[in-house]
């Protein structure tokens, strides 16, 4: 039954988690496109808030209830899908790392890379989500 507790954990997690990634990144796009000092400012606070409190906090509980699944059941780890998955979300904390060193950017009033640089930026969650949701869920491999 533990399982089953930890694994809604870990959806509930994942789903904070990708919430802020999939935000934050529009953010970076408006802020790009904004020509006014406030509203810049008033987009670099929301970014900070979101990556700070939101994000950072969904990550961690990511990878503490996927690790508390890991360790209930451990075996997933013999299954190709969770190799897979598991590199793919360290890609993802990688995107996350980068979109702190934005959020960083923005706060201290530096430019960001274009505009569009930054929509194309914001479409790199949306794939991983779906990868990831096809491995965790029909697990092919």
């Amino acid at each position: 039954m533990i399982y089953f507790w930890l694994k809604a954990l870990h959806i509930i997690a994942v789903l904070v988690w990708f919430s802020a990634l999939l935000y934050l990144p529009r953010l970076f796009v408006y802020y790009a496109g904004a020509k006014d000092q406030p509203t810049r400012e008033m987009l670099a606070l929301m970014a900070s808030r979101l990556y700070r409190i939101i994000m950072n906090t969904g990550v961690a509980a990511v990878f503490i209830t996927g690790l508390a699944v890991i360790w209930v059941n451990p075996g997933v780890l013999i299954q190709g899908w969770f190799h897979i998955k598991f590199v793919l979300v360290l890609v993802l904390l990688v995107y996350h790392i980068f979109c702190g060193r934005f959020v960083r950017h923005m706060t201290a009033k530096k430019d960001l890379r274009s505009e569009s640089f930054h929509r194309l930026f914001n479409e790199i969650p949306t794939l991983f989500l779906i990868v990831l949701v096809i491995l965790a869920v029909v697990k092919p491999l």
